[in-house]
């Protein structure tokens, strides 16, 4: 068998769920989700009735900060990665 003697070295395409758009999108969801249940936890604390509750704004905030950080982590780290690039 013949090695191909014109081999294709191209960029892999990222998926749209991974391009730095959707990343942003889904950061300010997840920072508008992250600040509805902290109001949510800040009001369990203050209606008595509801402190039984509370566990579900902090399992909240947990998930969506971190998808928050995750997402804020592959933007940065894929600009400071690019940044060389540009300058040459």
């Amino acid at each position: 068998m013949k090695l191909d003697p014109n081999p294709s070295f191209r960029k892999v395409p990222v998926p749209w769920h991974g391009s730095d758009a959707f990343c942003l999108v889904i950061a300010m969801i997840m920072a508008v989700v992250f600040v509805f249940a902290r109001i949510g936890l800040r009001l369990t604390c203050e209606v008595d009735a509801y402190h039984d509750y509370a566990w579900l704004p902090i399992v909240l905030m947990i998930l969506s900060g971190g998808i928050l950080v995750a997402n804020i982590t592959r933007v940065l780290t894929r600009m400071i990665k690019h940044r060389p690039e540009e300058d040459e």
